[in-house]
């Protein structure tokens, strides 16, 4: 039983620290897209768009 356990375990541990990564990524991401837009001023409201959209 214990033989069992501890790959388990530690596969748990790698695919939790690997999930917690990739937030940290995206949240470095938001930050500079939010440097990065420009404010256009439609009818119903100003909009934030990127300076240089990709397709």
């Amino acid at each position: 039983m214990k033989k069992l356990f501890i790959p388990f375990l530690l596969l748990f541990v790698l695919i939790l620290s690997a999930c917690g990564n990739k937030e940290t990524a995206n949240e470095n991401n938001a930050s500079k897209a939010k440097k990065e837009t420009v404010t256009y001023q439609s009818e119903t409201g100003p909009i934030e768009i990127p300076k240089n959209p990709k397709e």
